[in-house]
């Protein structure tokens, strides 16, 4: 059985590659280089969303930053007009339930997110846990 802090290790990074890739790289707000995967839908301690990549969005430190201070609004904003799949995968969800997620899950979540790597973007090597 694979260490869970590991597999999530995993998952974060490859999640964080994806979106770096959707957005080119670019922080959504204000167009410059962006650094941070951003959790705009469900705060990254909600297991069951954290490496959907309809739930993540590429921005810079600064937009990060100003999220705490803002609420997310410049980020809804922007997803609500360009990005409007997103808004409305937010949008068809049904109301959260408080589930357990267990190394399983997150196993299948890490397999979805490298099936999705390998089709995409990613041609380096990807690691099998």
């Amino acid at each position: 059985m694979t260490d869970t802090r590991l597999l999530i290790s995993y998952c974060d990074a490859l999640a964080s590659k994806l979106t770096c890739a959707e957005f080119g790289g670019r922080c959504i707000i204000c167009g410059l280089p962006g650094t941070d995967c951003h959790h705009w839908a469900f705060k990254r301690g909600i297991r069951k969303y954290r490496w959907r990549l309809e739930n993540l969005v590429w921005i810079c430190r600064k937009d990060h930053d100003e999220v705490k201070i803002d609420g997310g609004e410049k980020v809804m904003n922007e997803i609500m007009t360009s990005y409007r799949h997103k808004w409305e995968w937010h949008l068809a969800l049904p109301p959260l339930k408080v589930e357990m997620f267990g190394n399983y899950q997150i196993q299948l979540q890490y397999e979805f997110l490298k099936a999705t790597a390998r089709r995409t973007i990613l041609k380096e090597e990807i690691k099998d846990v």
